[in-house]
């Protein structure tokens, strides 16, 4: 979280941690996929555009490698929905040109409608529905923003997130 909020020795810690994993589960899609969002974070943080770029390319290689993994962990159900979570949010928060989010509206729309999406916690329920919503944005879909915040406002009613849900669906939607 840290990391998410610009400390870099955060960031350097974590991407240690990650490395050490995957030095003990190598291949391992969860593990792979946030090294993606490391190295993606690394990109957004950077200052020269080279790098950022570079960084970027290689948090997408990361990303696809984490999805091309997951038929391996098919039967760990948290692994897979875990690790869909943080490909699609990375890839929903790239920027535009590096032209991802329609992929990352598949993963969020596959791990929203998966069957067992329900009885994943509250938080990662939260975080899946914040993360949809925000790819409904981002491309204009208002309805689809408004039914996510809505599912969102209806997993935690009294979590913060569900009271900025709240403000927004009365603000756009003239709801609550």
């Amino acid at each position: 979280m840290q990391a998410l909020q610009g400390d870099k020795r955060a960031l350097r810690k974590a991407q240690r941690s990650f490395r050490a994993a995957d030095q003990k589960q190598p291949n391992h899609p969860l593990v792979t996929a946030y090294q993606g969002a490391l190295l993606a974070l690394q990109g957004r943080d950077s200052s020269r555009a080279v790098e950022k770029n570079r960084f970027v390319d290689q948090a997408l290689v990361k990303l696809d490698e984490a999805l091309a993994q997951l038929p391996n962990y098919q039967n760990d159900v948290v692994v897979e929905l875990e690790t869909q979570l943080v490909v699609a949010q990375t890839l929903i928060n790239l920027p535009p040109f590096f032209n991802r989010l329609s992929q990352g509206r598949k993963v969020i729309e596959a791990l929203v409608g998966d069957k067992f999406f329900s009885v994943m916690p509250e938080n990662f329920r939260i975080a899946a529905y914040t993360t949809a919503a925000r790819y409904a944005e981002a491309q204009g879909r208002s309805k689809d923003r408004e039914r996510f915040l809505l599912l969102l406002v209806g997993t935690a009613p009294d979590s913060p997130e569900a009271r900025q849900a709240k403000a927004l669906l009365k603000q756009v939607a003239g709801l609550y």
